[in-house]
């Protein structure tokens, strides 16, 4: 199920994939699959038909430097919800290719991760 929110996109855009099948379904250490994978036209939220593109302008261009502010410029992730925690992952992908170091902490308070208390 942790591959739902990468391959839902893919399946819904009707182009062919340009990533390896193999990628995809195999364990995550085995391949680059993940939102890098995506192409610009892939759809993340089929409820407000938002491109993983228009996520990526309104973090370079639209000056979103977290979900909510993706959510509240291109309506991403406020239908269903299903797609946040790919929005999520896109957005901290696009800010740190940005060179901006992302707090990964649970919350403001607490510095550690969810893995690293795992």
């Amino acid at each position: 199920t942790e591959s739902y929110g990468l391959l839902r996109p893919l399946a819904i855009g009707g182009e062919p994939l340009r990533t390896a099948p193999e990628q995809l379904v195999l364990p995550a250490g085995l391949g680059p699959a993940g939102p890098v994978a995506l192409p610009d036209e892939a759809v993340v939220c089929s409820c407000h038909n938002v491109s993983k593109g228009q996520i990526r302008a309104a973090v370079h261009d639209g000056g979103c430097a977290t979900v909510p502010e993706v959510k509240k410029c291109t309506k991403a992730g406020t239908g269903c919800g299903s797609c946040v925690k790919l929005l999520g992952t896109i957005v901290t992908e696009e800010l740190q290719a940005s060179g901006v170091t992302v707090d990964k902490g649970l919350c403001e308070h607490f510095a550690h991760t969810r893995t690293e208390l795992y």
